[in-house]
Protein backbone atom coordinates (compact mmCIF):
# COMPACT_ATOMS: atom_id res chain seq x y z
CA UNK A 1 0.00 0.00 0.00
CA UNK A 2 2.82 2.38 0.87
CA UNK A 3 4.63 1.59 -2.40
CA UNK A 4 1.42 2.07 -4.31
CA UNK A 5 0.87 5.41 -2.64
CA UNK A 6 4.42 6.46 -3.37
CA UNK A 7 3.93 5.37 -6.97
CA UNK A 8 0.95 7.67 -7.37
CA UNK A 9 2.87 10.54 -5.86
CA UNK A 10 5.82 9.84 -8.14
CA UNK A 11 3.62 9.86 -11.21
CA UNK A 12 2.01 13.09 -10.03
CA UNK A 13 5.44 14.67 -9.62
CA UNK A 14 6.40 13.56 -13.10
CA UNK A 15 3.18 15.00 -14.53
CA UNK A 16 3.71 18.33 -12.79
CA UNK A 17 7.34 18.38 -13.87
CA UNK A 18 6.35 17.68 -17.49
CA UNK A 19 3.68 20.37 -17.41
CA UNK A 20 6.18 22.81 -15.91
CA UNK A 21 8.72 22.02 -18.64
CA UNK A 22 6.05 22.47 -21.32
CA UNK A 23 4.96 25.84 -19.96
CA UNK A 24 8.57 26.86 -19.47
CA UNK A 25 9.37 25.83 -23.04
CA UNK A 26 6.45 27.79 -24.47
CA UNK A 27 7.40 30.87 -22.44
CA UNK A 28 11.03 30.53 -23.47
CA UNK A 29 9.99 30.26 -27.12
CA UNK A 30 7.75 33.35 -26.78
CA UNK A 31 10.56 35.29 -25.11
CA UNK A 32 12.94 34.19 -27.85
CA UNK A 33 10.50 35.29 -30.55
CA UNK A 34 9.94 38.62 -28.79
CA UNK A 35 13.67 39.25 -28.42
CA UNK A 36 14.22 38.31 -32.06
CA UNK A 37 11.50 40.72 -33.19
CA UNK A 38 12.99 43.48 -31.05
CA UNK A 39 16.48 42.83 -32.40
CA UNK A 40 15.31 42.54 -36.01
CA UNK A 41 13.14 45.65 -35.94
CA UNK A 42 15.02 47.93 -33.55
CA UNK A 43 18.63 46.98 -34.20
CA UNK A 44 18.99 45.19 -37.55
CA UNK A 45 16.23 46.85 -39.58
CA UNK A 46 17.43 49.27 -42.28
CA UNK A 47 14.56 51.52 -41.13
CA UNK A 48 15.72 51.56 -37.49
CA UNK A 49 16.83 55.22 -37.53
CA UNK A 50 13.61 56.47 -39.11
CA UNK A 51 11.69 58.82 -36.79
CA UNK A 52 8.45 57.43 -35.41
CA UNK A 53 6.72 56.03 -32.32
CA UNK A 54 8.14 52.86 -30.76
CA UNK A 55 5.01 50.72 -31.32
CA UNK A 56 5.23 51.42 -35.06
CA UNK A 57 8.69 49.89 -35.20
CA UNK A 58 7.54 46.68 -33.54
CA UNK A 59 4.09 45.96 -34.98
CA UNK A 60 1.57 47.17 -37.53
CA UNK A 61 -1.35 46.20 -35.29
CA UNK A 62 -1.21 49.41 -33.27
CA UNK A 63 -2.23 51.36 -36.38
CA UNK A 64 -4.77 48.75 -37.50
CA UNK A 65 -6.88 49.29 -34.38
CA UNK A 66 -6.62 53.07 -34.82
CA UNK A 67 -7.64 52.60 -38.45
CA UNK A 68 -10.66 50.51 -37.48
CA UNK A 69 -11.78 53.30 -35.13
CA UNK A 70 -11.66 55.74 -38.06
CA UNK A 71 -8.68 57.76 -36.78
CA UNK A 72 -5.80 56.60 -39.00
CA UNK A 73 -5.47 59.80 -41.04
CA UNK A 74 -5.62 62.18 -38.06
CA UNK A 75 -3.14 60.01 -36.13
CA UNK A 76 -0.60 59.99 -38.97
CA UNK A 77 -1.07 63.74 -39.38
CA UNK A 78 -0.21 64.29 -35.71
CA UNK A 79 2.84 62.05 -36.08
CA UNK A 80 4.11 64.23 -38.92
CA UNK A 81 3.57 67.30 -36.77
CA UNK A 82 5.65 65.62 -34.05
CA UNK A 83 8.39 63.87 -36.05
CA UNK A 84 8.61 65.77 -39.34
CA UNK A 85 8.20 64.88 -43.04
CA UNK A 86 9.34 61.25 -42.72
CA UNK A 87 7.63 58.98 -40.17
CA UNK A 88 7.72 55.23 -39.63
CA UNK A 89 4.15 54.00 -39.14
CA UNK A 90 4.80 50.24 -39.26
CA UNK A 91 7.76 47.83 -39.17
CA UNK A 92 7.91 48.03 -42.95
CA UNK A 93 5.93 51.19 -43.70
CA UNK A 94 6.95 54.84 -44.04
CA UNK A 95 4.71 57.89 -44.40
CA UNK A 96 6.08 60.96 -46.19
CA UNK A 97 4.91 64.56 -46.25
CA UNK A 98 6.85 66.58 -48.82
CA UNK A 99 6.61 67.61 -52.44
CA UNK A 100 9.75 65.60 -53.27
CA UNK A 101 8.13 62.47 -51.86
CA UNK A 102 5.02 62.98 -53.98
CA UNK A 103 7.18 63.26 -57.08
CA UNK A 104 9.21 60.18 -56.19
CA UNK A 105 6.27 57.96 -55.20
CA UNK A 106 3.47 58.92 -57.57
CA UNK A 107 5.02 60.22 -60.80
CA UNK A 108 4.23 58.20 -63.90
CA UNK A 109 7.87 57.18 -64.31
CA UNK A 110 8.30 55.63 -60.86
CA UNK A 111 8.43 51.83 -60.53
CA UNK A 112 6.32 51.67 -57.35
CA UNK A 113 3.16 49.54 -57.58
CA UNK A 114 0.05 49.81 -55.44
CA UNK A 115 0.26 47.83 -52.21
CA UNK A 116 -1.79 44.79 -51.24
CA UNK A 117 -4.16 47.11 -49.34
CA UNK A 118 -6.02 47.70 -52.61
CA UNK A 119 -6.98 44.02 -52.76
CA UNK A 120 -9.53 44.79 -50.04
CA UNK A 121 -11.55 47.31 -52.07
CA UNK A 122 -14.04 45.01 -53.76
CA UNK A 123 -13.55 43.23 -57.07
CA UNK A 124 -10.62 43.82 -59.39
CA UNK A 125 -11.13 46.76 -61.71
CA UNK A 126 -8.96 49.67 -62.84
CA UNK A 127 -8.85 51.12 -59.32
CA UNK A 128 -7.79 47.87 -57.64
CA UNK A 129 -5.24 46.76 -60.28
CA UNK A 130 -1.76 46.74 -58.78
CA UNK A 131 0.29 45.79 -61.83
CA UNK A 132 1.17 48.96 -63.75
CA UNK A 133 0.90 47.39 -67.21
CA UNK A 134 -2.46 45.77 -66.45
CA UNK A 135 -3.70 49.12 -65.24
CA UNK A 136 -2.35 50.97 -68.27
CA UNK A 137 -4.13 48.61 -70.63
CA UNK A 138 -7.41 48.90 -68.71
CA UNK A 139 -7.26 52.70 -68.57
CA UNK A 140 -6.55 52.78 -72.31
CA UNK A 141 -9.86 51.01 -72.88
CA UNK A 142 -11.98 53.25 -70.66
CA UNK A 143 -10.35 56.71 -70.69
CA UNK A 144 -12.51 57.83 -73.64
CA UNK A 145 -15.60 57.60 -71.44
CA UNK A 146 -14.31 60.45 -69.24
CA UNK A 147 -13.15 62.88 -71.91
CA UNK A 148 -14.36 66.48 -71.68
CA UNK A 149 -16.35 66.19 -74.92
CA UNK A 150 -18.17 63.04 -73.79
CA UNK A 151 -19.00 64.54 -70.39
CA UNK A 152 -20.42 67.65 -72.03
CA UNK A 153 -22.80 65.33 -73.87
CA UNK A 154 -23.87 64.00 -70.47
CA UNK A 155 -24.46 67.45 -68.96
CA UNK A 156 -28.27 67.36 -69.42
CA UNK A 157 -28.44 64.17 -67.33
CA UNK A 158 -26.50 65.81 -64.49
CA UNK A 159 -28.55 69.00 -64.76
CA UNK A 160 -31.80 67.01 -64.49
CA UNK A 161 -30.68 65.48 -61.20
CA UNK A 162 -29.54 68.85 -59.85
CA UNK A 163 -33.02 70.15 -60.71
CA UNK A 164 -34.47 67.34 -58.60
CA UNK A 165 -32.24 68.40 -55.71
CA UNK A 166 -33.41 72.02 -56.04
CA UNK A 167 -37.00 70.84 -55.60
CA UNK A 168 -36.03 68.94 -52.44
CA UNK A 169 -34.27 71.99 -50.98
CA UNK A 170 -37.12 74.30 -51.99
CA UNK A 171 -39.62 72.13 -50.11
CA UNK A 172 -37.51 72.29 -46.95
CA UNK A 173 -36.60 75.98 -46.88
CA UNK A 174 -36.18 77.33 -43.38
CA UNK A 175 -35.93 73.86 -41.83
CA UNK A 176 -32.84 71.94 -40.62
CA UNK A 177 -31.82 69.74 -43.50
CA UNK A 178 -29.29 66.88 -43.56
CA UNK A 179 -27.22 67.77 -46.60
CA UNK A 180 -24.94 64.74 -46.15
CA UNK A 181 -27.88 62.48 -46.93
CA UNK A 182 -29.22 64.50 -49.84
CA UNK A 183 -25.87 65.21 -51.48
CA UNK A 184 -25.13 61.47 -51.34
CA UNK A 185 -28.50 60.80 -52.96
CA UNK A 186 -27.76 63.38 -55.66
CA UNK A 187 -24.40 61.80 -56.45
CA UNK A 188 -25.98 58.34 -56.45
CA UNK A 189 -28.70 59.37 -58.90
CA UNK A 190 -26.15 61.02 -61.19
CA UNK A 191 -23.89 57.97 -61.38
CA UNK A 192 -26.94 55.76 -61.78
CA UNK A 193 -27.97 57.76 -64.84
CA UNK A 194 -24.47 57.81 -66.30
CA UNK A 195 -23.19 54.30 -65.58
CA UNK A 196 -26.27 52.12 -65.08
CA UNK A 197 -28.57 53.77 -67.60
CA UNK A 198 -31.16 54.69 -64.96
CA UNK A 199 -31.44 56.80 -61.83
CA UNK A 200 -31.80 55.20 -58.42
CA UNK A 201 -34.68 57.60 -57.74
CA UNK A 202 -32.99 58.46 -54.45
CA UNK A 203 -33.93 62.17 -54.60
CA UNK A 204 -37.62 61.36 -54.94
CA UNK A 205 -37.95 59.48 -51.66
CA UNK A 206 -37.05 60.47 -48.10
CA UNK A 207 -35.78 56.94 -47.50
CA UNK A 208 -32.54 55.92 -49.20
CA UNK A 209 -32.79 53.00 -51.64
CA UNK A 210 -31.73 49.54 -50.34
CA UNK A 211 -28.53 49.87 -52.37
CA UNK A 212 -27.25 52.53 -49.94
CA UNK A 213 -27.67 50.23 -46.93
CA UNK A 214 -25.69 47.48 -48.65
CA UNK A 215 -23.05 49.93 -49.88
CA UNK A 216 -22.46 51.28 -46.37
CA UNK A 217 -22.12 47.72 -45.08
CA UNK A 218 -19.77 46.81 -47.93
CA UNK A 219 -17.37 49.58 -46.85
CA UNK A 220 -17.34 48.15 -43.32
CA UNK A 221 -16.82 44.59 -44.54
CA UNK A 222 -13.91 45.62 -46.76
CA UNK A 223 -12.40 47.53 -43.84
CA UNK A 224 -12.66 44.45 -41.61
CA UNK A 225 -11.12 42.27 -44.32
CA UNK A 226 -8.15 44.60 -44.59
CA UNK A 227 -7.65 45.60 -40.97
CA UNK A 228 -8.86 42.57 -38.99
CA UNK A 229 -8.80 39.62 -41.42
CA UNK A 230 -8.94 37.03 -38.62
CA UNK A 231 -12.18 38.59 -37.35
CA UNK A 232 -13.62 38.45 -40.86
CA UNK A 233 -12.67 34.78 -41.27
CA UNK A 234 -14.18 33.90 -37.88
CA UNK A 235 -17.47 35.69 -38.48
CA UNK A 236 -17.80 34.17 -41.96
CA UNK A 237 -18.34 30.77 -40.30
CA UNK A 238 -21.14 31.99 -38.01
CA UNK A 239 -24.48 30.54 -39.19
CA UNK A 240 -26.59 33.64 -38.58
CA UNK A 241 -28.61 35.17 -41.41
CA UNK A 242 -28.01 38.76 -40.31
CA UNK A 243 -24.24 38.25 -40.16
CA UNK A 244 -24.11 36.52 -43.54
CA UNK A 245 -26.23 39.29 -45.10
CA UNK A 246 -23.79 41.82 -43.68
CA UNK A 247 -20.71 39.97 -44.94
CA UNK A 248 -22.15 39.60 -48.46
CA UNK A 249 -23.03 43.29 -48.82
CA UNK A 250 -20.25 43.71 -51.37
CA UNK A 251 -21.74 40.93 -53.49
CA UNK A 252 -25.05 42.83 -53.50
CA UNK A 253 -23.30 45.95 -54.84
CA UNK A 254 -21.71 44.03 -57.72
CA UNK A 255 -24.82 41.95 -58.41
CA UNK A 256 -26.83 45.16 -58.64
CA UNK A 257 -24.39 46.60 -61.18
CA UNK A 258 -24.47 43.40 -63.24
CA UNK A 259 -28.27 43.25 -63.20
CA UNK A 260 -28.51 46.90 -64.30
CA UNK A 261 -26.05 46.23 -67.13
CA UNK A 262 -27.96 43.25 -68.51
CA UNK A 263 -31.28 45.11 -68.14
CA UNK A 264 -29.75 47.91 -70.19
CA UNK A 265 -28.65 45.50 -72.91
CA UNK A 266 -32.09 43.94 -73.03
CA UNK A 267 -33.79 47.34 -73.29
CA UNK A 268 -31.43 49.19 -75.64
CA UNK A 269 -29.03 46.67 -77.17
CA UNK A 270 -25.30 47.07 -77.78
CA UNK A 271 -25.51 49.72 -80.50
CA UNK A 272 -27.82 52.16 -78.74
CA UNK A 273 -27.41 55.89 -79.32
CA UNK A 274 -28.88 56.56 -75.88
CA UNK A 275 -27.08 59.23 -73.91
CA UNK A 276 -25.09 57.58 -71.09
CA UNK A 277 -21.52 56.71 -70.26
CA UNK A 278 -22.53 53.06 -70.23
CA UNK A 279 -23.32 53.33 -73.96
CA UNK A 280 -19.80 54.67 -74.56
CA UNK A 281 -18.27 51.93 -72.43
CA UNK A 282 -20.08 49.17 -74.33
CA UNK A 283 -19.05 50.62 -77.71
CA UNK A 284 -15.38 50.96 -76.76
CA UNK A 285 -12.94 53.59 -78.00
CA UNK A 286 -12.98 53.65 -81.80
CA UNK A 287 -10.09 56.13 -82.01
CA UNK A 288 -7.64 54.01 -79.97
CA UNK A 289 -8.74 50.83 -81.80
CA UNK A 290 -8.59 48.98 -78.49
CA UNK A 291 -11.01 46.14 -77.87
CA UNK A 292 -14.08 47.00 -75.76
CA UNK A 293 -14.25 45.52 -72.30
CA UNK A 294 -15.96 42.17 -71.90
CA UNK A 295 -19.40 42.11 -70.29
CA UNK A 296 -17.90 40.80 -67.04
CA UNK A 297 -15.28 43.57 -67.02
CA UNK A 298 -17.92 46.22 -67.66
CA UNK A 299 -20.04 44.92 -64.78
CA UNK A 300 -17.10 45.26 -62.38
CA UNK A 301 -16.05 48.69 -63.64
CA UNK A 302 -19.51 50.27 -63.51
CA UNK A 303 -20.09 48.84 -60.02
CA UNK A 304 -16.75 50.27 -58.86
CA UNK A 305 -17.50 53.63 -60.45
CA UNK A 306 -20.94 53.88 -58.85
CA UNK A 307 -19.73 53.34 -55.29
CA UNK A 308 -16.52 55.34 -55.79
CA UNK A 309 -18.21 58.37 -57.33
CA UNK A 310 -21.28 58.56 -55.10
CA UNK A 311 -19.72 58.93 -51.65
CA UNK A 312 -16.67 60.98 -52.65
CA UNK A 313 -18.67 63.61 -54.54
CA UNK A 314 -21.47 63.61 -51.99
CA UNK A 315 -19.07 64.07 -49.07
CA UNK A 316 -17.15 66.84 -50.83
CA UNK A 317 -20.35 68.78 -51.52
CA UNK A 318 -21.33 68.30 -47.88
CA UNK A 319 -18.09 69.79 -46.55
CA UNK A 320 -18.17 72.55 -49.17
CA UNK A 321 -21.61 73.73 -48.06
CA UNK A 322 -20.64 73.30 -44.41
CA UNK A 323 -17.80 75.77 -45.01
CA UNK A 324 -19.99 78.13 -47.03
CA UNK A 325 -22.53 78.07 -44.19
CA UNK A 326 -19.75 79.17 -41.81
CA UNK A 327 -18.49 81.81 -44.26
CA UNK A 328 -21.46 83.83 -45.58
CA UNK A 329 -19.16 86.39 -47.21
CA UNK A 330 -18.04 83.72 -49.67
CA UNK A 331 -21.66 82.93 -50.44
CA UNK A 332 -22.18 86.59 -51.30
CA UNK A 333 -19.09 86.76 -53.50
CA UNK A 334 -20.12 83.60 -55.32
CA UNK A 335 -23.70 84.80 -55.79
CA UNK A 336 -22.42 88.07 -57.22
CA UNK A 337 -20.20 86.16 -59.64
CA UNK A 338 -23.15 83.99 -60.72
CA UNK A 339 -25.53 86.92 -61.24
CA UNK A 340 -24.82 87.15 -64.97
CA UNK A 341 -25.21 83.43 -65.66
CA UNK A 342 -28.63 82.71 -67.09
CA UNK A 343 -29.92 79.13 -67.21
CA UNK A 344 -31.21 78.13 -70.63
CA UNK A 345 -33.95 76.09 -68.98
CA UNK A 346 -34.85 75.41 -65.38
CA UNK A 347 -32.63 76.83 -62.63
CA UNK A 348 -29.28 75.19 -63.37
CA UNK A 349 -26.73 77.29 -65.32
CA UNK A 350 -24.97 75.77 -68.30
CA UNK A 351 -21.58 74.30 -67.52
CA UNK A 352 -19.79 76.34 -70.18
CA UNK A 353 -21.01 79.49 -68.44
CA UNK A 354 -19.61 78.59 -65.05
CA UNK A 355 -16.72 76.15 -65.48
CA UNK A 356 -14.01 78.87 -65.36
CA UNK A 357 -15.52 81.24 -62.81
CA UNK A 358 -12.71 82.08 -60.34
CA UNK A 359 -14.77 82.28 -57.12
CA UNK A 360 -16.64 79.06 -57.91
CA UNK A 361 -13.42 77.22 -58.65
CA UNK A 362 -11.73 78.62 -55.57
CA UNK A 363 -14.44 77.64 -53.07
CA UNK A 364 -14.48 74.10 -54.49
CA UNK A 365 -10.72 73.59 -54.59
CA UNK A 366 -10.36 74.94 -51.06
CA UNK A 367 -12.98 72.46 -49.86
CA UNK A 368 -11.04 69.69 -51.60
CA UNK A 369 -7.86 70.90 -49.89
CA UNK A 370 -9.19 71.18 -46.34
CA UNK A 371 -11.57 68.21 -46.55
CA UNK A 372 -10.28 65.77 -49.20
CA UNK A 373 -12.83 63.03 -49.90
CA UNK A 374 -10.03 60.45 -49.73
CA UNK A 375 -7.77 61.92 -47.02
CA UNK A 376 -5.84 58.73 -46.22
CA UNK A 377 -2.53 57.22 -47.32
CA UNK A 378 -2.10 56.04 -50.91
CA UNK A 379 0.31 53.13 -50.31
CA UNK A 380 2.89 51.95 -52.83
CA UNK A 381 5.54 49.20 -52.63
CA UNK A 382 9.28 49.64 -53.23
CA UNK A 383 10.40 47.33 -56.10
CA UNK A 384 12.92 44.45 -55.74
CA UNK A 385 15.92 46.60 -56.62
CA UNK A 386 15.07 49.06 -53.85
CA UNK A 387 14.13 52.69 -54.20
CA UNK A 388 14.76 56.24 -53.08
CA UNK A 389 12.10 58.61 -51.77
CA UNK A 390 12.78 62.18 -50.66
CA UNK A 391 16.50 61.37 -50.39
CA UNK A 392 15.91 58.25 -48.28
CA UNK A 393 17.17 54.88 -49.54
CA UNK A 394 14.61 52.14 -48.99
CA UNK A 395 14.86 48.33 -49.20
CA UNK A 396 12.55 46.29 -51.38
CA UNK A 397 8.98 45.67 -50.25
CA UNK A 398 8.90 48.75 -48.01
CA UNK A 399 5.44 50.32 -48.14
CA UNK A 400 5.62 54.07 -48.78
CA UNK A 401 2.85 56.64 -48.95
CA UNK A 402 1.70 60.22 -48.54
CA UNK A 403 -1.75 61.28 -47.41
CA UNK A 404 -3.77 64.12 -48.90
CA UNK A 405 -4.92 65.44 -45.53
CA UNK A 406 -1.33 66.18 -44.49
CA UNK A 407 0.43 67.26 -47.70
CA UNK A 408 -2.43 69.65 -48.50
CA UNK A 409 -1.62 71.44 -45.24
CA UNK A 410 2.13 71.82 -45.71
CA UNK A 411 3.78 75.10 -44.79
CA UNK A 412 4.77 77.51 -46.23
CA UNK A 413 2.78 76.57 -49.34
CA UNK A 414 -0.52 76.72 -47.46
CA UNK A 415 -0.40 79.44 -44.73
CA UNK A 416 -2.92 78.91 -41.91
CA UNK A 417 -3.49 75.43 -43.31
CA UNK A 418 -6.54 74.51 -41.22
CA UNK A 419 -8.41 77.66 -42.23
CA UNK A 420 -10.88 77.51 -45.11
CA UNK A 421 -9.69 80.39 -47.28
CA UNK A 422 -10.58 80.29 -51.01
CA UNK A 423 -8.65 83.53 -51.46
CA UNK A 424 -5.40 81.52 -51.59
CA UNK A 425 -6.54 80.13 -54.97
CA UNK A 426 -7.84 83.44 -56.34
CA UNK A 427 -4.70 85.45 -55.61
CA UNK A 428 -2.54 82.84 -57.36
CA UNK A 429 -4.67 82.56 -60.51
CA UNK A 430 -6.02 79.15 -59.62
CA UNK A 431 -3.08 78.05 -57.49
CA UNK A 432 0.70 78.06 -57.83
CA UNK A 433 2.44 75.08 -59.43
CA UNK A 434 3.51 73.94 -55.97
CA UNK A 435 -0.03 74.17 -54.61
CA UNK A 436 -1.33 72.07 -57.48
CA UNK A 437 1.47 69.54 -57.10
CA UNK A 438 0.67 69.05 -53.41
CA UNK A 439 -3.01 68.40 -54.09
CA UNK A 440 -3.71 64.68 -53.74
CA UNK A 441 -7.50 64.95 -53.54
CA UNK A 442 -7.83 63.19 -56.90
CA UNK A 443 -4.68 61.10 -56.64
CA UNK A 444 -1.60 61.62 -58.81
CA UNK A 445 0.07 60.47 -61.99
CA UNK A 446 -1.26 57.56 -64.03
CA UNK A 447 -3.30 56.34 -61.06
CA UNK A 448 -5.28 59.56 -60.67
CA UNK A 449 -9.06 59.54 -60.32
CA UNK A 450 -10.85 58.48 -63.50
CA UNK A 451 -13.89 60.59 -62.69
CA UNK A 452 -12.18 63.85 -61.72
CA UNK A 453 -13.64 65.88 -64.59
CA UNK A 454 -17.10 64.41 -64.01
CA UNK A 455 -16.94 65.13 -60.26
CA UNK A 456 -15.90 68.75 -60.81
CA UNK A 457 -18.69 69.26 -63.34
CA UNK A 458 -21.27 67.88 -60.91
CA UNK A 459 -19.94 69.96 -58.00
CA UNK A 460 -19.86 73.18 -60.04
CA UNK A 461 -23.36 72.74 -61.44
CA UNK A 462 -24.76 71.89 -57.99
CA UNK A 463 -22.98 74.70 -56.15
CA UNK A 464 -23.87 77.33 -58.73
CA UNK A 465 -27.54 76.31 -58.84
CA UNK A 466 -27.95 76.23 -55.05
CA UNK A 467 -26.03 79.38 -54.11
CA UNK A 468 -27.67 81.46 -56.83
CA UNK A 469 -31.08 80.55 -55.42
CA UNK A 470 -30.49 79.95 -51.70
CA UNK A 471 -28.44 81.19 -48.77
CA UNK A 472 -27.25 78.60 -46.26
CA UNK A 473 -26.37 78.62 -42.56
CA UNK A 474 -25.60 76.13 -39.79
CA UNK A 475 -28.68 74.65 -38.14
CA UNK A 476 -26.92 74.80 -34.75
CA UNK A 477 -23.41 74.92 -33.25
CA UNK A 478 -23.59 71.12 -32.89
CA UNK A 479 -23.15 70.82 -36.65
CA UNK A 480 -19.48 71.71 -36.18
CA UNK A 481 -19.01 68.74 -33.84
CA UNK A 482 -20.91 66.45 -36.22
CA UNK A 483 -18.53 67.37 -39.03
CA UNK A 484 -15.37 66.33 -37.20
CA UNK A 485 -13.42 64.02 -39.48
CA UNK A 486 -13.20 60.26 -39.28
CA UNK A 487 -12.14 58.08 -42.18
CA UNK A 488 -11.99 54.57 -43.54
CA UNK A 489 -9.95 55.62 -46.58
CA UNK A 490 -12.82 57.96 -47.52
CA UNK A 491 -13.90 60.93 -45.41
CA UNK A 492 -16.78 60.34 -42.99
CA UNK A 493 -18.27 63.01 -40.65
CA UNK A 494 -18.22 61.72 -37.09
CA UNK A 495 -21.87 62.63 -36.53
CA UNK A 496 -22.96 60.95 -39.81
CA UNK A 497 -24.99 64.06 -40.63
CA UNK A 498 -24.66 67.74 -41.51
CA UNK A 499 -27.67 69.84 -40.54
CA UNK A 500 -27.90 73.11 -42.47
CA UNK A 501 -30.72 75.57 -43.14
CA UNK A 502 -31.41 76.92 -46.64
CA UNK A 503 -33.41 80.10 -47.29
CA UNK A 504 -34.49 81.65 -50.59
CA UNK A 505 -32.32 84.64 -51.34
CA UNK A 506 -35.25 86.78 -52.51
CA UNK A 507 -36.88 86.33 -49.09
CA UNK A 508 -33.75 87.73 -47.45
CA UNK A 509 -33.48 90.57 -49.92
CA UNK A 510 -30.07 89.42 -51.08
Amino acid sequence: MVVKMFGVNSKGDQYRRGLFLLVYGVLAWLVFRLVKVIIDRLIRSPLRTTPGPLPAKLTSQWLQFIDFAGNRTSTIHKLHQQYGPIVQIGPNEISFASIDAIRDIYSGQNPFMKSAAYDNFGRKGAFQMRDKEDHRQRRKRINHVFSQSVLLEMEPLIRDEVENLLKVVDERCGEPYDVLHWFRMLALDVVGQLFLGKSFGALKDDRPPPYVHHLDNAYLVWAIQGILPSVYRFTSFLPFRSIQDFLTAGDYVYDYGAAAFYDYLQSYGRTSTRRSLLTKLIAGDVDSKSAPLSDEEICVEISNLVFAASDTTGNTLTYLFFELARNPSWQEQLRKELRDTEPVDGSVPQYQQIKSLPVLNSVIWEALRVHPAAPASLPRVVPPRGGRVAGMDLPQDTVVSAQAYTVQRLLPTFPEPDTYNPLRWMTTDGGTDEMKELMLAFGKGTRNCLGQTMALMEMKLTTAALIKRFSVRLASPRTVDDMEMTDHFTLIPRGKKCLLVFERVEEKGV
